[in-house]
């Protein structure tokens, strides 16, 4: 532990991370353990607490206490960079090696320009009553501008879907999904129903939170507990927001549609501020057994009848021709905003990805790019897959409807009937569609372990890729 003070984690020209011992540093860490007997080496908030205090002084020890702490930052650092290559990395196409250039720039040597380290900028803001060394760090990693700036084009926004559900206002949610993703009335306005049940219930339940660790804060400013990041809500949370939203759905489906709601939101917030475009089995069972379609098309049984077995077959030939067409249109979509060479790298990169089962590394080395992000870039997946759930989405509800009116409830009257089915295809369509995207996301997360057309997405992104590519 004593040695993250006196050696100092630097890039080589290779942009590798060595470890270069600080003589000096260490002299004065060692002279200060023996003249301190009360320090404990083993003790981070105590060494720190020493060496922070003695580079606050003017005394010529300051500087070698300094150099200690931006040792230990320098350590930080490289932490904070590995944590979030951990986090998204694999699957936005990052690596920490990516992230050190724009942070690890301290050379070790006593302060005789102007010119300032990131890390002895984190030094000279951190403040003691905000919380520790480490922390701080951290926080201020995530928060720096080039590497914000670099997550950002690779679709990464560092924000919690609580946070962002919790900043957004129903108003705000109306306006992304009916202009930038082109949700229906139907689904808009469901949406925004569960926002603002959410913020009841949440927003309400996070006041209180505020209000019993506020005097813990007031008399300890090092507490964390009043800025306490936002948490997943409960289960008892989710079923008050889903009766404020007016849906008969389990908790479980509620925290699901929070969770779709905020990548709409983020996807949003992302093109704002990147340019960024949108951000990611066919019979899959319920609970029941049954897939939603199958409940759909005849909720009183379990033994699918004669015209549900047609109902479905209809369904099947409707979903692959909509999902054809949905890939084709949103890939000709992509196609028109890129030159004839981006074009070509675009399809050729998607067809050694889903088709070939190629690495983001290998696919870079193909198309004759630098780094493996260039192909997350390139791509977009998460966002490619958004535009296509959204298209499919829109254009078999339409087909489907028409379709199921012959088989859903003949007893009500027209109106009503209408109206029940509508939101009865609407919210089964939206589970599957959501299955088969979630499939292929989880797909493309361990590229390496599933085989070409092992998904329904993958299978009919191939066939229209080779019409393309033919």
């Amino acid at each position: 532990m004593g040695s993250r003070y006196y050696q100092l984690v630097r890039l080589t020209a290779t942009g590798q991370t060595k470890l270069v011992p600080l003589a000096i540093a260490k002299q004065f860490y060692e002279q200060a353990l023996h003249s301190q007997p009360q320090l404990n080496a083993q003790n981070a908030t105590e060494i720190q607490a020493y060496l922070l205090i003695t580079w606050t002084e003017t005394s010529e020890t300051s500087i070698l206490a300094q150099l200690c702490l931006r040792c230990f930052i320098s350590w930080q650092i490289t932490a904070a960079c590995r944590d979030l290559a951990v986090k998204f990395g694999k699957t936005h196409g990052f690596s920490e090696g990516d992230l050190f250039p724009f942070v690890l720039d301290d050379d070790g040597k006593i302060p005789s320009t102007a010119y300032q380290s990131f890390g002895q900028q984190i030094l000279q803001s951190y403040n003691r009553d905000r919380g520790n060394l480490a922390g701080w760090v951290h926080l201020r990693v995530k928060h720096h501008r080039e590497i914000n700036r670099l997550l950002g084009e690779l679709g990464v926004y560092l924000i919690s879907d609580w946070a962002l559900l919790n900043d957004t206002q129903p108003s705000q949610l109306q306006r992304i999904l009916q202009e930038f993703h082109q949700l229906s009335e139907i689904e808009t306005s469901q949406a925004c129903r569960l926002l603002q049940g959410y913020h009841l219930i949440y927003r309400q339940a996070r006041l209180q939170q505020r209000q019993r660790f506020g005097l813990a804060a007031q008399n300890n400013p090092r507490s964390r507990a009043f800025n306490q990041r936002c948490l997943p809500p409960n289960p008892e949370q989710l079923q008050q927001i889903g009766d404020r939203a007016q849906l008969t759905l389990s908790h479980t489906a509620i925290f699901s549609q929070l969770q779709n709601l905020a990548q709409w939101i983020r996807a949003y917030r992302l093109h704002i501020r990147n340019g960024l475009l949108t951000v990611e089995s066919l019979d899959y069972p319920s609970e029941t057994g049954r897939s939603p379609l199958e409940q759909l098309a005849n909720p009183s049984t379990s033994t699918p009848d004669s015209d549900t077995q047609e109902f479905l077959q209809e369904y099947r030939s409707l979903l692959l021709d909509c999902l054809q067409n949905a890939i084709a249109t949103i890939i000709n979509q992509r196609l028109q905003r890129r030159n004839r060479e981006q074009s070509q790298q675009f399809l050729t990169g998607l067809q050694l990805f889903h088709c070939q089962n190629q690495s983001m590394s290998a696919i870079a080395s193909y198309l004759g790019l630098k780094a493996q992000y260039q192909v997350t870039r390139l791509l977009n997946l998460k966002a490619f897959r958004a535009d296509i759930r959204q298209r499919l989405l829109q254009e078999l509800l339409q087909k489907v409807l028409q379709k199921a009116q012959n088989y859903h409830n003949p007893t009500k009257t027209p109106r009503d009937r209408l109206s029940s089915l509508e939101t009865a295809v609407e919210t089964a369509l939206t589970e599957q569609i959501d299955a088969i995207i979630a499939t292929a996301q989880n797909e493309a997360s361990t590229a390496k372990k599933f085989t070409p057309h092992s998904s329904l997405f993958s299978q009919q992104l191939c066939q229209v890729l080779e019409r393309w590519l033919a």
